[in-house]
């Protein structure tokens, strides 16, 4: 996570007015259900470091992300938690960092904007998504646990990977997902904020 850190810190840096009032920072986790990702997944470290000297207004989101993206759990649960900060820190400038599945999460909020009346506003806050190794078109491990050898799947379902979330992940998946559903792949359209992506499958954005 340490090059991630520097990475981040540089893209912050980046924003030339990201310390103004009233801006703030969301941390969304990755595939997994979360109820203490502070700790669990980001480490209240890592959190530490990459809010040093960019003020003190985040969130930590804590979701279902084993399910599927457009589940109430998964990314109705995201748009509750960011709605409320938004609305008890005034935020008028939201930048998100993400992991892994949670950048999918991000995406189909962004792409869909007229399914969840709380998504509109939620896009109209977003300064910038950095998404740290986003499985924007799907993972080969997804496919492995799902439809690979025998032990592979019996590893996946002992290790607690045999989620929906996972099923979604996989190539054919996300192949369809990206034709479909979401913005920012080819012969789509770009997604409506900056999506930055670190390491992960590519996707664009809007240039505005």
């Amino acid at each position: 996570m340490r090059l991630c850190k520097y990475l981040l810190l540089a893209c912050l840096l980046g924003t030339a007015q990201f310390v103004q009032a009233h801006q703030g920072v969301a941390f969304v986790h990755g595939t997994g259900k979360q109820s203490d990702a502070y700790n669990d997944y980001w480490t209240g470290s890592f959190v530490n470091s990459v809010m040093s000297g960019n003020g003190n207004r985040y969130v930590v989101i804590n979701c279902n992300f084993e399910k599927y993206m457009w589940d109430s759990a998964a990314t109705g649960c995201l748009a509750d938690q960011l709605s409320q900060f938004i609305q008890n820190q005034g935020i008028t400038s939201l930048y998100v960092i993400t992991h892994s599945h949670g950048g999918n999460m991000l995406r189909w909020l962004m792409s869909n904007p007229t399914l969840d009346s709380r998504y509109p506003n939620i896009i109209n806050k977003i300064s910038k998504v950095v998404a740290i190794a986003p499985s924007s078109k799907g993972t080969p491990l997804a496919d492995a646990v799902v439809d690979g050898n025998s032990f592979e799947q019996i590893l996946g379902w002992i290790l607690g990977y045999d989620s929906d979330a996972v099923k979604q992940q996989q190539l054919s998946w996300m192949h369809q997902y990206n034709n479909t559903n979401l913005y920012g792949t080819a012969g789509r359209p770009a997604l409506p904020k900056p999506f930055v992506n670190i390491v992960g499958t590519d996707v664009d954005s809007a240039i505005w």
